[in-house]
């Protein structure tokens, strides 16, 4: 792979320097940072320039930030996101679309898109990014990296602009899991993840998301798992349900809460302010109005409670749920900036949201690791624990790959 910069790699927003405040386990190591979480003196600009022109810089870091500043990182810069971190492709109307080195015409994936290109570019060890439907781990599979996804509220928020606040969490991409084990570390408060965990765990993949996947991915996934584990089970959602919860289920029930909350937290100001918008986030806005049925607002929330509830119960201290990343390898760049209304058309876009909903309704911790396709494009291979397993999923991971 070619040397990148920050020039040619377009994942940077701004360049700067924050030194750590002491030495620490992430000593030496230096991290970018998602342009939706706040850096002291630093405007957050939330990948829209009427954003960042009505807004002042920040106060003070964001929690996430100081923890890693405390254990030793050096923060190099803000990076790219879509606008308002509402999009899980990467193409930024106004900033560019950042470098996905391993597929440079093909998308890298957002909103964490600039987090992830700077890793995938070795331009920082690891980057900070935030996920409400799989905006830490769509990138980090697109671009052939680690991505991890926090149990809900185990890494603190303060400090990050939100999206979807009972959806919104806190992670980490990085190059190697060794990195984003540090790092993760770091973000629940330095707590020591051992390299030995219980060996006694289980492999549950998901039937039904493997389904509604591309052949060439369900075959590259299945070969990554024949080869590197004894035995797995295999399960349907409808199985640990007791009920008939599908992909489209899993799409719908995402949307309403996501698209209320959303507008409940941004709309006055988009009202308000009319900014410039680029066609994915004018198209995006326009929608919210159908999306956003507050009639069935008090049903979703029970469904969601019930949801997660059935999948802590499965799940317990022991099982790992495995399924792929994304249904199909990274889109061409361009494609949907084109051509907005194409999101609602097909399938891609519903059942990649219907996947990376299952970590988010359920509140889990989820991490996707790189493999490659059969046309050597990347893909990831995603393991989801329960709900504040957060070490159970990083330590057997680790034992994994580190081993």
């Amino acid at each position: 792979m070619q040397p990148y910069n920050v020039s040619n790699s377009g994942a940077f927003i701004e360049e700067f320097i924050v030194q750590p405040y002491q030495p620490g386990s992430l000593s030496n190591l230096n991290f970018s940072v998602k342009d939706c979480i706040d850096v002291k003196d630093k405007i957050t600009g939330f990948g829209n320039p009427t954003w960042r022109s009505t807004h002042p810089k920040a106060s003070a870091n964001a929690i996430c930030v100081e923890l890693l500043l405390s254990q030793g990182a050096k923060c190099v810069g803000k990076t790219v996101t879509d606008e308002f971190t509402y999009s899980l492709l990467g193409e930024n109307h106004f900033y560019g679309t950042p470098l996905n080195p391993r597929c440079p015409d093909r998308v890298p994936g957002g909103s964490s898109s600039g987090s992830a290109s700077s890793v995938a570019c070795d331009l920082v060890d690891f980057a900070l990014g935030t996920d409400t439907g799989g905006s830490i781990r769509v990138p980090a599979s697109n671009c052939g990296i680690y991505g991890y996804r926090s149990s809900h509220g185990r890494i603190p928020t303060a400090g990050v602009i939100p999206l979807a606040p009972s959806l919104d969490t806190v992670g980490v991409l990085a190059k190697n899991m060794q990195t984003l084990k540090l790092a993760a570390s770091a973000l629940m408060g330095g707590i020591n993840l051992c390299n030995n965990p219980s060996a006694n765990y289980k492999i549950a993949v998901v039937e039904e998301i493997f389904a509604a996947c591309d052949p060439n991915i369900q075959k590259s996934i299945y070969q990554h798992l024949d080869k590197n584990f004894k035995e797995y089970t295999v399960i349907r959602l409808s199985d640990i349900m007791s009920a008939d919860v599908t992909l489209a289920w899993l799409f719908d029930l995402y949307v309403l809460l996501h698209s209320c909350e959303l507008w409940s937290v941004h709309g006055a100001w988009v009202e308000a302010v009319k900014p410039e918008l680029g066609p994915i986030a004018d198209y995006n806005f326009n929608c919210i109005a159908k999306l956003a049925n507050r009639g069935l607002l008090a049903d979703g929330m029970k469904k969601r409670e019930w949801f997660a509830k059935k999948i802590q119960s499965y799940l317990k201290k022991d099982t790992l749920l495995c399924f792929p990343t994304v249904p199909e390898t990274a889109p061409k760049k361009g494609f949907y900036n084109q051509n907005p209304a194409a999101r609602t058309s097909g399938t891609y876009f519903q059942n990649l949201i219907g996947i990376n909903a299952l970590a988010g309704l359920s509140k889990s911790p989820q991490i996707t690791i790189p493999i490659t396709d059969s046309s050597a494009i990347p893909v990831g291979i995603s393991f989801l624990a329960g709900q504040n397993q957060d070490e159970f999923l990083i330590e057997t991971i680790s034992s994994w790959i580190l081993d």
